[in-house]
C-alpha cells in the first residue's frame, strides 16, 4: 500500500494539467489536536505563463490651445494581453487552530512580490510589480486513518492586489508617456491525498483542483506639447484573468524538535511549476 501511494503521488506530479501557480498547500490532513494552536511561516514561489486576456479599451484624445480645451475625440477597440513568465513570491505569517482532533483552520497574512512580462500586438515590457499586502486562509480535514497512513482533504484560498507603473519623458520634454497596470486576483485550491508517517518525518501529496479569477486594468497616457498646442491621449483598458484545471503536489514534513516541524513541497503544471516551504510551532 505504501509503495502504491508513493507511486501515485509521483505520477500525479508528472502528469498534472494546466493551472496557474499556487501558494503553499501543506499536508492534506489535519496537523492540530482540538484546542491546539499553531504559529508559523509559509513561503511559496511559482513561475507560470497564464492564458491571454481579452481587453476592452476606451481611447480619448483631447487638444488644447494655451491650455484651453479645443476638441476631444473618443473611440473603442480591443486587444489581447499576454502575461508571460509571471513569477509570484508569497510570504505569509500563519496562525492555525484545531477545531476538532481531525479538523484545523488557519489564517495567513503577509505580502506578495510579483514580477512578469506583458505583451500586446504592438508593445512588450517587463514589470516589477509593487510589493503588496496579501491574505489567505486554509482548512484541513482528516477523514480516514489506518496504521501510519491518513487520508484527508484541504482547501486553500489566496487574495492578491498589486500594481505597476512607468513614466518617462519623450522627444526632449515635448512629450511624456505613462503606463499603469493593476492586477487583482483570488485563487482556490481543493486537494485530497494521504499523509504517510515514517516516524520523525512524513510524506504527503496528491491531486488538486485549481481555480483563479481576477481583474486586470491598464491605463496609458501620452501628452505632447508644441508651442501653444498640446494634446493628451488616454487609453483605459480592462479585462479578466481566469484559469482552472488539475495538478499535483508532493511534499515532505520533518520534525525539527518537539512541537516544531518543517515542510517542503513542489507542484507541477503544464504551464509552470511551484515550490513552497513552511515552519510551524504547535502548543
Amino acid at each position: 500500500m505504501r509503495n502504491f501511494t508513493v507511486s501515485l503521488l509521483l505520477t500525479v506530479l508528472v502528469t498534472g494539467s494546466t493551472a496557474l501557480g499556487i501558494g503553499f498547500i501543506g499536508t492534506p490532513t489535519s496537523k492540530l489536536e482540538k484546542g491546539q494552536v499553531g504559529i508559523g511561516f509559509d513561503y511559496s514561489y511559482s513561475s507560470v505563463n497564464p492564458a491571454a486576456s481579452s481587453m476592452s479599451r476606451q481611447h480619448e484624445l483631447s487638444t488644447f490651445w494655451n491650455d484651453k480645451p479645443l476638441k476631444s475625440f473618443s473611440w473603442e477597440d480591443s486587444y489581447k494581453l499576454n502575461l508571460d513568465d509571471l513569477n509570484v513570491s508569497r510570504y505569509y505569517g500563519v496562525i492555525s487552530y484545531g477545531v476538532l482532533d481531525f479538523w484545523d483552520v488557519d489564517l495567513k497574512l503577509g505580502m506578495a512580490d510579483v514580477k512578469g512580462d506583458s505583451a500586446t500586438p504592438l508593445f512588450s515590457a517587463g514589470h516589477n510589480f509593487d510589493n503588496e499586502f496579501a491574505i489567505g486562509w486554509g482548512t484541513r480535514l482528516t477523514f480516514y486513518e489506518k496504521d501510519n497512513i491518513a487520508w484527508g482533504f484541504t482547501a486553500q484560498m489566496n487574495w492578491l492586489n498589486t500594481d505597476w507603473g512607468r513614466s518617462r519623458p519623450l522627444c526632449k520634454d515635448h512629450a511624456a508617456y505613462t503606463r499603469d497596470i493593476k492586477l487583482k486576483t483570488y485563487d482556490l485550491v481543493l486537494a485530497v491525498g494521504p499523509t504517510i508517517d515514517f516516524g520523525g518525518w512524513r510524506l504527503y501529496g496528491g491531486p488538486y483542483y485549481y481555480y483563479l479569477y481576477g481583474d486586470i486594468k491598464e491605463v496609458r497616457t501620452l501628452s505632447t506639447s508644441l508651442g501653444r498646442l498640446s494634446t493628451l491621449t488616454t487609453s483605459s483598458a480592462s479585462g479578466n484573468v481566469s484559469a482552472d484545471g488539475f495538478g499535483g503536489f508532493l511534499g515532505v514534513e520533518v520534525d525539527l524538535f518537539k512541537n516544531t516541524s518543517l515542510s517542503c513541497e513542489a507542484s507541477m503544471m503544464n504551464r509552470g511549476w511551484a515550490l513552497g516551504a513552511s515552519v510551524v510551532y504547535r502548543f
